[in-house]
Protein backbone atom coordinates (compact mmCIF):
# COMPACT_ATOMS: atom_id res chain seq x y z
CA UNK A 1 0.00 0.00 0.00
CA UNK A 2 1.10 3.27 -0.51
CA UNK A 3 0.29 6.40 1.48
CA UNK A 4 -3.59 6.75 2.74
CA UNK A 5 -4.90 7.16 -0.60
CA UNK A 6 -5.20 3.67 0.13
CA UNK A 7 -3.66 2.70 -4.02
CA UNK A 8 -0.98 0.39 -4.59
CA UNK A 9 2.48 1.60 -6.73
CA UNK A 10 1.46 -0.62 -9.37
CA UNK A 11 -1.98 1.33 -9.30
CA UNK A 12 -0.55 4.84 -9.15
CA UNK A 13 2.03 3.69 -11.79
CA UNK A 14 -1.57 3.14 -13.75
CA UNK A 15 -2.81 6.09 -13.13
CA UNK A 16 0.17 8.48 -13.72
CA UNK A 17 1.54 6.33 -16.46
CA UNK A 18 4.33 5.54 -15.27
CA UNK A 19 6.17 2.09 -15.15
CA UNK A 20 6.11 0.93 -11.55
CA UNK A 21 9.87 1.16 -10.93
CA UNK A 22 9.36 4.60 -11.32
CA UNK A 23 6.64 5.29 -9.04
CA UNK A 24 8.77 3.10 -5.82
CA UNK A 25 11.92 4.77 -6.48
CA UNK A 26 10.50 8.09 -6.01
CA UNK A 27 8.65 7.28 -2.97
CA UNK A 28 11.69 5.49 -1.65
CA UNK A 29 13.49 9.16 -2.55
CA UNK A 30 10.79 11.09 -0.77
CA UNK A 31 11.07 8.82 2.29
CA UNK A 32 15.00 9.27 2.34
CA UNK A 33 14.81 13.05 2.32
CA UNK A 34 12.19 12.99 4.77
CA UNK A 35 14.02 10.79 7.65
CA UNK A 36 16.79 12.96 6.96
CA UNK A 37 15.30 16.26 7.58
CA UNK A 38 13.11 14.37 10.54
CA UNK A 39 16.79 13.29 11.90
CA UNK A 40 18.15 16.43 11.11
CA UNK A 41 15.18 18.25 13.18
CA UNK A 42 15.63 15.67 16.00
CA UNK A 43 18.88 17.34 16.33
CA UNK A 44 18.33 21.14 16.88
CA UNK A 45 15.63 20.77 19.09
CA UNK A 46 17.39 18.58 21.48
CA UNK A 47 20.60 20.67 20.75
CA UNK A 48 18.35 23.61 21.90
CA UNK A 49 16.54 21.72 24.77
CA UNK A 50 20.22 20.91 26.29
CA UNK A 51 21.86 24.38 26.00
CA UNK A 52 22.41 25.25 29.82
Amino acid sequence: MAGNSGLTNREIAEQLGLAEKTVEFHISKCLRVLRVKLLYSLGVVATLVFIP
